[in-house]
């Protein structure tokens, strides 16, 4: 599973693009519990919104939490709205092709739209 399924695309846009926090430039996201955090000379800085800084918690190799990097999940993204989905074969063959509703219609079986 992707990090855009296990996240679903509203969250990941709103973590990616850091609407969650007034974090400056935050590197990652820990998933379990929800907040921004930085590594700073191996060690996990969380970030504290009311305090409005990056507070140390415990070397990153003894953090046990699941994250994903703020960089690789907007690359995630952009893979995400580059992917061409299917819908109409029509729309994705030459112009000179002759489709025959046979063609069509398996194409809809195969797509899981028909």
């Amino acid at each position: 599973m992707n990090l855009i399924e296990k996240l679903g695309l509203p969250m990941a846009e709103a973590i990616a693009s850091c609407l969650l926090t007034t974090a400056k430039s935050p590197e990652y996201f820990c998933l379990d519990p929800k907040q921004y955090f930085c590594v700073v000379d191996g060690v996990v800085c969380f970030y504290h919104d009311k305090e409005q800084q990056f507070l140390e918690y415990k070397p990153l190799a003894e953090c046990d939490f699941e994250y994903v990097s703020i960089a690789d999940l907007r690359a995630a993204i952009a893979d995400h709205d580059r992917t061409d989905h299917v819908t109409d074969i029509r729309n994705h063959i030459s112009p000179n092709t002759r489709v025959s509703e046979a063609h069509v219609n398996e194409a809809y079986k195969l797509n899981r739209l028909g």
